[in-house]
């Protein structure tokens, strides 16, 4: 499979594991959920190592050992302050 070039300000990582939680054990238990065929490596909360560097990113490098945090609050509001930033009411 290519791999495309990261575009500007973006950081593409090497997936070195995935969390499995509540959600997938879900899916997994649904007969015929999945739109593809088993096996797939199932999780949303991967960890790994920065593969690449798009142009202009900066204080970061190749190699780092990164997450990816699923919740996208503004990091402002009594949601976020209060640790909810997957209830974040803002678009």
């Amino acid at each position: 499979m290519d791999t495309p070039a990261p575009a500007a300000g973006q950081v593409p990582m090497k997936v070195t594991a995935s969390g499995l939680c509540h959600s997938e054990e879900h899916v997994m238990s649904l007969p015929r959920a999945l739109p593809c065929a088993m096996p797939q490596t199932l999780g949303h909360e991967p960890a790994g190592v920065v593969a690449e560097l798009g142009t202009g990113v900066t204080g970061i490098e190749v190699g780092t050992a990164v997450v990816v945090y699923a919740p996208h609050g503004r990091g402002v509001g009594a949601m976020c302050a209060d640790g909810g930033e997957q209830l974040c009411r803002s678009e």
